[in-house]
């Protein structure tokens, strides 16, 4: 009895926390995407934070793999989390990929730095040619939750077809690495557990998530 109430408990509090998200005012902040290599981002000395994560993401006609990593120089507390979308789908069954998004991502501020990695790269990431470029402005959600996304939609010719994948994707933080959700969404939403900064405790995590992914859609059919 007491699990079934406390389950009841949380559903109820996920329906409110997503409804209050739905309709409050968000804090979100249009971000031009800067194209930099790793010594730009985080000076001399940057080593890796954790290991390289691989995973796949699936949902309907949406297949890709989200690879993640993060850099630091501890000296100067700064992280560099690193994306990447692999579109592992087939041409003529599945579907593009138009959209990534890190979420939840704490201490995203508005002064958020994003953008693309140049010089020498990460040698875990696929870095073979023909990596698809995001649109100019990627977008910060700066309230809770808070989350990093990147655009690849079809009007600009930036989508991610079947068979291709992204340039790595860089979002700069002062926090510690530790685990979070990515989704890629063209229709439906497929996500995986990737690198990000530290979040709150599991359950209060899965709600978190869910909410940005409501956020995030929404603000999707707004752009569109």
């Amino acid at each position: 009895m007491r699990r079934a109430n406390m389950g009841a408990a949380l559903t109820a509090i996920g329906v409110l926390l997503v409804g209050v998200m739905a309709g409050s005012a968000s804090a979100d902040t249009t971000v031009t995407l800067v194209g930099a290599s790793l010594q730009d981002l985080l000076s001399t000395g940057y080593a890796p934070a954790g290991s390289f994560m691989s995973v796949s993401a699936t949902a309907g006609k949406v297949t890709g793999v989200l690879n993640s990593q993060c850099y630091t120089n501890v000296t100067n507390n700064l992280y560099a989390y690193l994306y990447q979308v692999e579109n592992n789908g087939v041409a003529g069954v599945n579907t593009m990929i138009e959209e990534f998004n890190a979420s939840v991502f704490p201490g995203l501020a508005d002064t958020a730095q994003m953008g693309w990695l140049t010089g020498t790269l990460p040698s875990a990431f696929d870095i073979t040619t023909g990596a698809q470029m995001p649109e100019a402005d990627g977008f910060a959600e700066t309230s809770d939750p808070s989350f990093a996304a990147f655009y690849y939609g079809k009007r600009y010719n930036k989508a991610i077809l079947p068979g291709k994948h992204s340039i790595i994707m860089y979002v700069m933080s002062d926090r510690p690495p530790d685990t979070t959700m990515g989704y890629v969404i063209d229709g439906a939403v497929a996500s995986g557990v990737v690198v990000g900064p530290a979040v709150p405790e599991p359950a209060t995590m899965a709600l978190l998530a869910l909410g940005g992914v409501m956020v995030f859609v929404s603000r999707r059919r707004r752009r569109s």
